[in-house]
C-alpha cells in the first residue's frame, strides 16, 4: 500500500510549523499501515525579501529533525506560491501513480478554499483532510476575501 501526504506550505512560519507538526503526528499514527509514504511538500518562495529558502525545503528539514523512516520518500514542489498552483502540481504528481490513500494537510481555517481548489482542479478526488489548528487573529476573515478569487486563480493555472 502506498500513501501520499500532501503538505501545503504557508509563508507564516508558526502556521507552517503547526501544519508540519500535524502531518508528522498523523503519519506516526498511520506509518505501519503503508509499505511506502510519499510526502509531497508543496511551496516555493512567496517573498524573497523575507526568505531565500523554499517552504518545501523548510518542511523537509523540519520533518527530518523528527527522524526519518526508510519507507518515506520526499517529493518537493519548489514552484508553487499559492494554493491553486499547489494543486496543479499535485495533479501532475498523482497522474499514473496508484495511491491507496491521499491525505492533504493544511490549516482548519484554510480548508474550505483548499478543498474548492482540489475539487475543481482534480475532480472526483478522494482526498482525506488532516487539519492543523493554529491561525492568526484575522485568518478566517482573510480567507473569506481569498475565496472570492478562487476561480480567477484556477483560470490562471489552467492556461
Amino acid at each position: 500500500m502506498l500513501a501520499l501526504i500532501i503538505l501545503l506550505g504557508c509563508n507564516i512560519q508558526f502556521i507552517l510549523n503547526d501544519r508540519i507538526e500535524t502531518a508528522i503526528n498523523f503519519v506516526e499514527k498511520i506509518n505501519l499501515d503503508y509499505e511506502k509514504i510519499d510526502w509531497f511538500l508543496s511551496g516555493g518562495i512567496k517573498d524573497k525579501s523575507i526568505s531565500f529558502v523554499t517552504e518545501a525545503d523548510k518542511m523537509e528539514k523540519s520533518i527530518l529533525q523528527h527522524g526519518v523512516n526508510d519507507n518515506w520518500n520526499f517529493i518537493k514542489d519548489y514552484k508553487s506560491t499559492n494554493t491553486a498552483e499547489n494543486f496543479k502540481m499535485v495533479e501532475k504528481q498523482i497522474k499514473g501513480v496508484k495511491y491507496s490513500n491521499i491525505f492533504v494537510v493544511t490549516s482548519e481555517y484554510h480548508f474550505e478554499r483548499a478543498k474548492l481548489f482540489a475539487d475543481t482542479l482534480i475532480p472526483d478526488n478522494e482526498f482525506e483532510w488532516v487539519l492543523s489548528k493554529k491561525e492568526e487573529r484575522n485568518s478566517r476573515q482573510l480567507e473569506k476575501l481569498h475565496l472570492k478569487n478562487v476561480m480567477n486563480d484556477i483560470e490562471k493555472v489552467s492556461k
